[in-house]
């Protein structure tokens, strides 16, 4: 019998939390949405999308481990989706490229120096 009770409030328990984390994706999915995430951040934002209707869907089957699993993937990929169409994609070598064009560019004004005062 105490088995019974504990084994029923851990499944209301799980089920809580996945209630919880479905109902947290929906802020920043919208955010996204308004943002124009679909058209700048086409991959993030449909992958948010694809998390988010199977957890909906996972949550509906009574199988509330997936779905909080895919609530906070959603939720992760929404925010990602967000950040990427508000500030644009993240170039990691561009510093490095911006350093070797001020390299190149500063060679050649030295040859130009040294051709100069041949």
């Amino acid at each position: 019998m105490i088995t019974g009770v504990f084994l029923l409030n851990l499944l209301a328990c799980t089920a809580m939390k996945a209630t919880v984390h479905l109902a947290q994706i929906e802020e920043p999915y919208f955010d996204a949405t308004e943002a124009g995430a679909a058209d700048l951040a086409p991959y993030e934002y449909t992958l948010a999308e694809q998390y988010r209707l199977k957890a909906h869907e996972e949550w509906g089957h009574s199988d509330y481990g997936a779905s909080e699993d895919l609530a906070k993937k959603a939720s992760y990929w929404a925010e990602q989706s967000l950040k990427q169409s508000k500030y644009g994609a993240q170039d990691e070598g561009a510093e490095e490229r911006f350093d070797l064009i001020e390299q190149i560019e500063d060679d050649e004004s030295l040859l130009e120096d040294a051709e100069g005062e041949e």
